[in-house]
């Protein structure tokens, strides 16, 4: 009975991340792909008996099982350190009984890396970096003042610059390294499957103002020829990014109607059809790749399920 109820639960885990990134491949959204992805790295790491290369079809879950693994190494190694320092934190005096044992002792009393040194009414404190009268101790808050320091793990009196600790914000975490993990995964399935998926450069570009711009360069260009300067860098640079402006054009818009600032110049047209045709193309690939992938998933939930589980509603 307890190998039947693993058999359908460890599929089922396998089925919740195939179908998170089902939902989210109709549109390249990094936020999306992010939160897939993460959906995989808890799977990973709350049923580390789901096999994830069973979804071949999303290469980029490889390195997450192993950055899953590593970030609960992570945390498991941060609990031991903080029950560590909880027993430690329970074992300090307390600041009476601190100086009950200070003042008991000869000329000098060691503590937690501090020295105190017996004065004539009082203590005077060496730090940790061998600086000298750093604090003079003589009463029981004084005591629960150091005491304090030492539980915060906080330096009394001058530290040297070569002795001092990076601040924290240069400290990683494993939270930080589970969102790099997801974050990269990210970025190579966007690269992978949409290629040519808008960017804030390109989010900017409308059909108007590829046009326009192509326009104003190849009118720049017969200048030139009105000029004689046919075949000068000036000349060949206009040529050049008048065709730019057009083939983009032609390319991020080949559904829409070819531009009227485009329609009156031969090589104008030429460069928006180039642009159209190789825009078509890789959509057609990019769609072709999408179905493969859809399939890939598709074909591990009919697996997954078959064997007993279901999938999650």
């Amino acid at each position: 009975m307890i190998e039947d109820t693993v058999a359908k639960v460890v599929p089922a885990g396998l089925v919740a991340v195939a179908t998170a990134f089902l939902a989210v491949l109709n549109e390249p959204d990094w936020g999306d792909l992010y939160s897939a992805f993460d959906h995989a790295f808890e799977t990973a790491l709350t049923a580390p008996d789901v096999d994830l290369s069973q979804l071949d079809a999303i290469p980029e879950l490889a390195p997450i099982h192993d950055a899953a693994q590593r970030y609960a190494t992570s945390k498991e190694a941060q609990r031991k350190a903080a029950g560590n320092h909880a027993i430690w934190l329970a074992s300090l005096p307390t600041a009476a009984e601190l100086m009950a044992e200070v003042n008991a002792s000869e000329g000098s009393y060691d503590f937690h890396g501090y020295t105190l040194w017996r004065e004539c009414d009082g203590w005077s404190l060496t730090n940790a970096y061998g600086v000298d009268n750093c604090a003079f101790l003589s009463r029981e808050g004084h005591f629960e003042w150091l005491l304090e320091s030492v539980r915060r793990g906080e330096d009394l009196g001058p530290v040297p610059p070569y002795c001092q600790d990076p601040d924290d914000d240069d400290r990683r975490s494993p939270e930080d390294d589970r969102f790099d993990a997801c974050d990269s995964a990210a970025l190579l399935m966007l690269e992978r499957l949409w290629p040519d998926s808008p960017t804030d450069d390109t989010a900017a570009e409308s059909l108007f103002s590829l046009a326009l711009n192509a326009r104003v360069e190849s009118a720049l260009m017969w200048l030139l020829v009105t000029a004689g300067d046919v075949g000068t860098e000036a000349f060949d640079r206009h040529r050049s990014d008048a065709w730019t402006f057009a083939e983009r054009a032609g390319y991020l818009f080949s559904g829409e109607p070819m531009p009227h600032l485009l329609q009156d110049d031969t090589e104008l047209q030429e460069a928006w059809t180039c642009g159209s045709e190789r825009g078509e193309t890789d959509r057609r690939t990019a769609r072709a790749k999408l179905d493969r992938v859809r399939r890939g998933l598709l074909t591990a939930i009919n697996d997954s399920t078959s064997s007993g589980s279901q999938p999650l509603q």
